[in-house]
C-alpha cells in the first residue's frame, strides 16, 4: 500500500543524527526563517542562503509493493500529492518547484540470451521507469486508473494514452529516469536527483520507448501547483521483466 506524507516539521530535540539529517521544514518554518534572515541580509541574498542549503518545504510518496512488469506493459507504480497552490484572499500562493528526488529500487529478470556482453552494464536495457507529469483527474475526465494509482500499481491501458501523447507545442510529455542493469538479477536501489540546472548535453529527440533523456530539469520547471508526478514502470520485448521492489518521491519547493 501506497504511503503519502504532506509538508510536516520534526522536532529536532533527542533526535539521532540520521533523523536530522531527514529533517525538512514546513511552509511555516520556511517563513519564519526567511523573515529573519530578511532582518540581516537583502532579499536577493536571502533567496540564495535558503537555496544554497536547501532548506526547503517537500511533498513526498513512497510505496513498498512489489510488482513484475512484464514486456509489453506499463504500470503507474506511484504518484504524488498535488503540488501546494492554496488561495489566499482569492490569489494563489504560488510554489517554484526546486528539486526532485526519486529512489528506486528494482532489477530486471536477471538473464538474456542475446547480446550477453550487455550483462551488468546499462547497455541493451529493456526496463526502465520514466516521470509523467499528471494534472488534476478532473481534467482528463476522472478516469478509473487514474484514481486506482492514487492508492495502488496500476496497469495502464488505452484509456491512460493522453497522459503520453505530446503536448501542444509538440515537446513529450515523458521523461526517462533510469534503466535497470542489464540481466541482473539482485535489485539494486538508484537515487535521482533533478534540479533546474540544464545538464550540459546535446538537445536530443525523445526515445520513443522511455521518453526523454537526461531533461530531468524540464520537469522541475514545469511543475505547477496542483500537477502531481508519476512513476511509470515499464518493460518491452517478451521475457523481460521490470520487478520493482519500491520508490519514492520528493518534490521540494519554495513558497512564494
Amino acid at each position: 500500500m501506497s504511503s503519502v506524507i504532506d509538508p510536516n516539521i520534526d522536532h529536532l530535540a533527542g533526535q539521532k543524527p540520521s533523523q536530522i539529517d531527514d529533517f525538512c521544514p514546513s511552509e511555516d518554518d520556511f517563513r519564519a526563517v526567511r523573515q529573519v534572515l530578511r532582518h540581516l541580509f537583502p532579499l536577493e541574498l536571502v533567496e540564495k542562503i535558503i537555496d544554497l542549503g536547501s532548506y526547503w518545504p517537500k511533498i513526498r510518496a513512497s510505496s513498498a509493493d512489489v510488482i513484475d512488469v512484464f514486456g509489453g506493459e506499463l504500470y503507474c507504480y506511484l504518484v504524488t500529492p498535488p503540488i501546494p497552490g492554496a488561495e489566499t484572499a482569492g490569489a494563489p500562493l504560488q510554489r517554484s518547484v526546486r528539486q526532485i528526488r526519486f529512489k528506486i529500487d528494482s532489477c530486471d529478470q536477471g538473464w538474456c540470451d542475446y547480446n550477453a556482453q550487455n550483462r551488468g552494464t546499462y547497455n541493451g536495457s529493456w526496463t526502465w521507469f520514466e516521470a509523467v507529469i499528471l494534472p488534476p483527474p478532473a481534467t482528463l475526465d476522472d478516469p478509473s486508473w487514474y484514481q486506482n494509482a492514487l492508492i495502488m500499481p496500476t496497469k495502464l491501458g488505452p484509456d491512460a494514452s493522453p497522459i503520453f501523447s505530446p503536448a501542444q507545442n509538440g515537446q513529450s510529455r515523458r521523461w526517462h529516469i533510469q534503466s535497470n542493469i542489464t540481466a541482473w538479477r539482485a535489485s539494486k536501489e538508484h537515487i535521482i536527483t533533478w534540479t533546474t540546472d540544464e545538464a550540459n548535453i546535446e538537445e536530443r529527440e525523445h526515445d520513443r520507448l522511455n521518453g526523454r533523456t537526461s531533461r530531468g530539469h524540464e520537469v522541475v520547471r514545469s511543475l505547477v501547483a496542483g500537477d502531481r508526478l508519476a512513476i511509470i514502470a515499464g518493460a518491452v520485448s517478451p521475457r523481460w521483466v521490470n520487478h520493482v521492489v519500491s520508490a519514492s518521491i520528493e518534490i521540494f519547493y519554495h513558497p512564494r
